[in-house]
């Protein structure tokens, strides 16, 4: 069983090598105008407009960058929280009145000077990730925080957005592995049976 499962983990850190190298082929300029194709999907797509509260993240590196949706008039009247790592194993949601460098390099609010927000009240959680299938499968940067996150948050949407190269054939999935509701790239939207 354990050759099983690091065989799992091997093949898991090929896929996020070879697809983590395609997406950091992509210019700045690439990135921003398949980003801004991504936001126009998600504003026109149902689970955008009826969410009241707003799980995103701020990008890192090559990732797809969400950071003018909370800028948006059509964003009026959503509240938009971020994670926070709090410890090795545990992502808290909050909402931001001062930011910081987290764990992992990445802008998160502080939670000294910002609102926590129960995980009950998110409606529609939105993630980064690595690459993904049309099962619906993500695979992210291996650290299990959204994995073990998202099965709490009861009321949530669970979407992930990622650019169409980031398309694999078959992503190798575990038992804790959180399959999406929604998949949204910039030529379309993968959805759930």
């Amino acid at each position: 069983m354990k050759v099983y499962f690091k065989a799992m983990e091997r093949e898991k850190n090929r896929i996020r090598k070879e697809f983590i190298a395609l997406r950091d082929r992509l210019s700045r300029d690439e990135i921003m105008q398949k980003s801004q194709e991504i936001i126009q999907k998600l504003l026109s797509a149902e689970i955008y407009k009826t969410a009241k509260t707003v799980m995103i993240y701020n990008a890192v590196g090559s990732e797809a960058d969400l950071a003018p949706l909370p800028l948006l008039k059509e964003s009026g009247g959503k509240r938009f929280v971020y994670p926070v790592c709090v410890s090795r194993t545990e992502m808290k949601a909050y909402s931001p009145k001062k930011w910081r460098k987290g764990a992992f390099g990445i802008t998160e609010p502080d939670p000294e000077r910002s609102v926590q927000v129960p995980k009950d009240e998110i409606n529609l959680i939105i993630c980064p990730g690595v690459a993904f299938d049309t099962k619906l499968n993500r695979l992210g940067m291996g650290g299990g925080y959204y994995d073990r996150f998202l099965p709490e948050c009861e009321n949530a949407v669970c979407c992930m957005v990622a650019f169409e190269l980031q398309k694999c054939n078959s992503i190798p999935i575990e038992k804790f592995d959180r399959k999406m509701d929604f998949i949204i790239t910039e030529k379309g939207i993968y959805k759930g049976e």
